[in-house]
């Protein structure tokens, strides 16, 4: 089980060092200078940034590959689940406070998940496709995960995902802020995390709850699988006064459970 975590009030610049940032200048014996990492905009550079988001789904695979790490850190020595605590409290709250206060900036959104290819689009498209999302049925990107007390129903009844998986206890139908959408062109996908939509449409979204939630969806709904598999997990939530004050949410959770058969 892990220990509790409280979400963070730190910025993306406390990450860094402010007199190095603001001593990386353009070198001017080339005409083409390009910054790359997570700081780069801090740079205070006057130039274009194209932002690379990386579904959440996929970052947790490669926390379990041992190929990435939190922010700010040189090497993977900790476990998935502390690393997935991290991310939570810290790095994701960090970087979406980021990628709003440089929105302005970001010229082009690409899409980081695959090895070889890049798929982007220019930011008004992004923003156009989410406003058009926003006043339209919304369907996120599920993606399925295995646990301890996972079963088989999933996997027979989907026969596209990885077979080779032990089992699937999870469908994430839409668990904010983890889910992505995706955008289609010509054939080509490019996904963004969930957390743009919210950011840039809370009020289309929410209506006059937006006023109470801000930029989270209050909703999350999953399905569980547990044919053939294990006993559920017991969870324990607090009440809203407590989780507000101890861990810094911003609301609970109430769950509620419809067995299927």
């Amino acid at each position: 089980m892990m220990s509790g975590g409280k979400k963070t009030d730190l910025s993306l610049q406390d990450f860094y060092q402010k007199s190095k940032l603001e001593n990386i200048l353009p070198d001017s014996n080339y005409d083409v200078n390009i910054i790359i990492g997570a700081g780069a905009a801090l740079c205070k550079w006057q130039a274009p940034v194209v932002y690379i988001d990386l579904p959440k789904n996929e970052l947790q695979y490669r926390m379990r590959a041992g190929s990435i790490t939190n922010l700010g850190k040189q090497s993977a020595t900790e476990s998935f689940a502390n690393m997935y605590k991290r991310f939570y409290f810290v790095d994701w709250v960090v970087l979406n406070k980021h990628r709003n206060d440089i929105k302005e900036k970001i010229v082009v959104v690409a899409d980081g998940q695959w090895r070889d290819d890049i798929n982007w689009a220019f930011a008004p498209s992004i923003y156009q496709g989410l406003e058009a999302a926003a006043h339209n049925v919304i369907r996120v990107r599920p993606w399925f995960e295995a646990g301890a007390w996972g079963g088989q129903w999933l996997k027979k009844h989907i026969p596209t995902l990885n077979q080779d998986e032990i089992n699937y206890a999870w469908s994430f139908e839409l668990i904010t802020p983890e889910n992505g959408l995706v955008f289609e062109s010509d054939g080509n996908l490019l996904e963004v995390a969930f957390d743009w939509l919210m950011e840039a449409e809370s009020k289309a979204v929410l209506g006059e709850d937006a006023a109470r939630f801000g930029v989270e969806f209050p909703i999350r709904f999953d399905f569980l699988d547990t044919f053939d598999g294990g006993n559920l997990s017991i969870q324990c939530h607090p009440r809203l006064d407590y989780i507000q004050k101890e861990f810094g949410e911003n609301i609970t959770q109430d769950e509620g459970f419809c067995t299927c058969s």
